[in-house]
């Protein structure tokens, strides 16, 4: 009985694993690459590539001053934005939220 199914549908099965191998190499593989679409629109950054989503601080140091701009995320999931200044004649304080 499998034998004969097999034999009748064996051209969709492969196509569906084909489909699968290649969904899963996408997924699990490919993902978090930067396209070449993206790559070329970037040529010029600062940056080759960040994802916005993954920064979480900004630090800004000079002559040992040093001012932080952090995000957090509050109850609700929204993000906050807290910045914090500190150098070496005073010392580190939280300031107002961004």
């Amino acid at each position: 009985m499998w034998g004969s199914f097999a034999r009748r549908h064996i051209v969709s099965i492969a196509i569906a694993l084909v489909a699968l191998g290649l969904g899963g190499y996408l997924h699990f593989v490919d993902s978090g690459r930067v396209s070449t679409t993206e790559a070329d629109a970037r040529k010029r950054n600062l940056f080759n590539a960040f994802r916005r989503a993954e920064i979480t601080d900004l630090v800004i140091e000079d002559k040992g001053d040093t001012f932080r701009i952090t995000q957090r995320g509050d109850d609700a999931g929204d993000a906050m934005y807290y910045s914090t200044a500190s150098s070496p004649t005073r010392p580190r304080r939280q300031d107002a939220r961004a």
